[in-house]
């Protein structure tokens, strides 16, 4: 059964932005009410700060490669993926690097490589950058890479928080993202995953949807195409270990009036929904029998049903860390839906329901820091046990009995 939330909390700070207590007058602002010019200008002073110190030196992790492992490969584990907007390519993170494969399949081309751990990519509206997931400053932060030039932007400078599954508004202007604490701490991501807003070219970022409540863990989100909504899945409640599947549900969050409605109620759960670029479908994961499958909901009927079996398993009664699911794409056209499964890339019609395998190849090059390796002796005589356990003195307190080594 469907419920409504109403964010209360949302809309007051909203109407508080608006008098101009933090932000910029609303003529500044994106479609949808929220504020661009105070985005922009929290951007301001660090662009400042860099400028002014231009020889600072650039951060980059400490451990420095010491050795490296080469190999083809034509599968991957939890590879997150996007469809440009074109239509041409393809782009997924095999293994830490980020890589662009011909739409038809083929061979892919590393864009990234070296020590940090780049994923979950997502081609900006205009196909000129990817967005992206990188630790290369330290922590997983939101880093933007213009194709043409292969020049890096980092977007969020997180330091005692972390960043996951960046998504783009519609008009390239911002980045939604899921955000939580360090683990282990009060705020990590088995306690509560907030979504945050960012300007492209940085800035503090705006809490857009709370991680308490109703809406305390929440999986990475997308708006719909005309920027009026923003689509994620969310459960109330902190991790628990015991917990049966479905506790994720996908919801919808009204942009303008910051109303949050609960749009599923399956038994599998309602995992990491995305939306077809002409706003008719919404995708999203669920379970049935123990398999991770893609449902589809027409927007305009609101009819639901199967569109892929057997997809990537789901993560949503474990950390979800890295999300729920890898990330996976529309095709410009609307027509099909391009997601991974059993380690290779598919494409599934979905009118049809048709599915074929989009073959690649993937030369892989992965820099390792220095073997730590620590030698201590092994002692081959008689063997000194070092942990007793539920020892018992016998009546006369002439003997003792205990488990060791699993023997009594």
């Amino acid at each position: 059964m469907r419920q409504m939330i109403r964010n209360r909390v949302w809309a007051g700070v909203l109407a508080l932005l608006a008098c101009g207590a933090m932000f910029a007058p609303a003529p500044g602002a994106m479609a949808g009410g929220l504020p661009r010019a105070q985005e922009k200008e929290a951007a301001k002073p660090a662009e400042a700060k860099d400028e002014k110190k231009g020889e600072k030196k650039e951060e980059t992790l400490p451990m420095k490669p010491a050795r490296k492992i080469e190999f083809t490969t034509d599968e991957g584990t939890w590879m997150s993926l996007d469809v440009s907007p074109d239509g041409s390519q393809i782009v997924f993170d095999l293994l830490g690097d980020l890589y662009l494969l011909p739409v038809a399949g083929g061979e892919a081309k590393r864009i990234t490589s070296g020590l940090p751990w780049d994923c979950q990519p997502r081609f900006s509206p205009d196909g000129k950058e990817i967005a992206f997931i990188s630790d290369r400053a330290g922590s997983d932060n939101v880093w933007r890479m213009n194709l043409a030039s292969g020049k890096l932007v980092q977007v969020t400078k997180e330091t005692e928080w972390q960043v996951g599954s960046p998504a783009w508004s519609p008009d390239g202007e911002y980045i939604l993202a899921r955000k939580f604490g360090v683990y282990p701490g009060p705020n990590d991501f088995l306690r509560g995953i907030a979504l945050w807003m960012y300007h492209k070219d940085g800035g503090k970022g705006v809490e857009v949807v709370k991680g308490r409540g109703e809406t305390t863990i929440n999986s990475g989100a997308v708006y719909a195409p005309d920027g009026k909504t923003i689509y994620f899945s969310s459960h109330a409640e902190r991790f628990r270990y015991d917990a049966p599947p479905g506790r994720f549900q996908v919801h919808s969050f009204d942009v303008k009036t910051g109303e949050i409605r609960s749009l599923t109620a399956e038994y599998g759960g309602g995992l990491r929904p995305v939306v077809s670029p002409d706003g008719r479908y919404l995708v999203y994961a669920s379970r049935l029998d123990a398999a991770t499958g893609l449902r589809v909901r027409d927007l305009r009927t609101l009819e639901d049903h199967w569109l892929a079996r057997d997809i990537q398993r789901d993560d949503q009664q474990g950390f979800a860390s890295d999300d729920v699911l890898p990330g996976y794409a529309f095709t410009p056209d609307s027509k099909a839906v391009v997601y991974t499964a059993g380690g290779k890339i598919h494409r599934v019609d979905v009118a049809s329901h048709a599915e074929n395998v989009i073959p690649f190849s993937a030369k892989v090059e992965l820099d390792l820091g220095p073997r730590v390796r620590t030698e201590y002796k092994i002692e081959d005589g008689p063997l000194t046990v070092r942990q007793l356990k539920w020892m018992g003195q016998s009546p006369d307190g002439k003997s003792v009995v205990f488990s060791g080594v699993g023997k009594l």
